[in-house]
């Protein structure tokens, strides 16, 4: 059984004035949903969004450190995507408005954890790229400290070609294209005929 937790930011100020929630939403509540779905042997996901207009340094901060909290909750993945304007939708108008409208190449590159837009006058792409790497770094490091079971079989999961997660399905298919990169990269060797050639 899979529960998904979606706080988008751990910034109080990104969800109040940026995203507005409303008011019956709280972190904690969230936080003790993850501890108490973990306890009943749930899998635990969530899922925040970055790069939001108006974003700053400090709340993608936040977010990084309630991700944290939640590694410690027992919470199983967190994935950190990119933000993508949908059309219709107020993100949409304020993105037109503020930068023009958007190529819709620049929005491929949510899979790609070297690149990133950033609709944030506040958030240079690159620095929301090493972010986003640092707030999937740090979200495992916490889960290995606080849940080395768990996060061994993650490992081991992904080793013996098995997926329980998106986590676990994404490492599966990144190593298998370095597998395969590392194949075509590799020069294939001819027969040694024991002579040496002039």
């Amino acid at each position: 059984i899979h529960i998904t937790l979606a706080p988008e930011s751990g910034s109080e100020r990104v969800i109040r004035e940026i995203i507005q929630k409303g008011k019956d939403y709280s972190h904690e509540q969230l936080l003790e949903i993850g501890r108490a779905a973990h306890k009943m042997g749930m899998k635990v996901a969530a899922y925040f969004i970055l790069g939001m207009p108006g974003e700053k340094p400090e709340d993608v901060q936040q977010t990084i450190g309630y991700a944290k909290r939640l590694a410690k909750a027992g919470v199983d993945e967190a994935g950190f995507q990119l933000l993508i304007p949908l059309p219709g939708t107020p993100v949409w108008e304020h993105v037109v408005e503020e930068y023009g409208q958007p190529d819709y190449l620049d929005l491929l590159v949510v899979g790609d954890l070297n690149k990133a837009v950033s609709w944030s006058p506040h958030l240079a792409a690159e620095q929301l790229s090493s972010y986003r790497r640092r707030a999937y770094m740090t979200f495992q490091f916490y889960r290995a400290v606080y849940h080395p079971r768990s996060f061994v079989r993650t490992i081991l999961n992904v080793l013996r070609g098995m997926a329980e997660t998106k986590t676990e399905n994404y490492m599966r298919m990144f190593i298998k294209h370095l597998r395969l990169s590392w194949r075509r990269a590799t020069p294939k060797s001819g027969r040694f005929s024991g002579r040496a050639e002039l």
